[in-house]
């Protein structure tokens, strides 16, 4: 009877914690699935937790959608850096980017600035100190 007090205790916490992140996680707003269908691979797997439902929730855009709604307003995702750069004055060529900034498959991703771990290091690749990051491709 002394240990069964205790682990109707622990049981009962566990279900409380399995229910709240059950809550949390399925009143996320999840993308629409054209956003979805867009995404390269590696910004997927970022936004699959940054969608509120673990993570913060981040704003990016896309090449495609002018107005992305909650989900619009941060930097641009898989598009070709090359093919941008060509269209749009004022970005670096792109055999002139410092090699911490990676691309896949030739296009910007939110590792390109953020690293391939940003959860165990720290937050980008770049310190952005006078606006150092942005200017890695931004000419002004």
């Amino acid at each position: 009877m002394s240990l069964l007090l205790p682990l109707i205790s622990l049981l009962l916490f566990l279900l409380m914690t399995f229910s709240e992140i059950f809550a949390a996680k399925s009143s996320a707003i999840a993308a629409p699935t054209s956003i979805i269908s867009e995404l390269d691979p590696i910004s997927f797997d970022c936004i699959a937790c940054h969608d509120g439902s673990m993570g913060p929730h981040i704003r990016f855009s896309l090449p495609s959608q002018k107005d992305l709604g909650m989900w619009g307003g941060g930097h641009i995702v898989s598009v070709s850096y090359a093919e941008r750069a060509a269209r749009i004055s004022g970005l670096r060529p792109m055999n002139s980017l410092p090699p911490e900034l990676v691309l896949y498959q030739g296009k910007i991703t939110c590792v390109t600035c953020h690293g391939s771990d940003p959860h165990l290091t720290r937050m980008l690749v770049i310190d952005n100190l006078h606006s150092a990051l942005c200017r890695s491709c931004h000419l002004k």
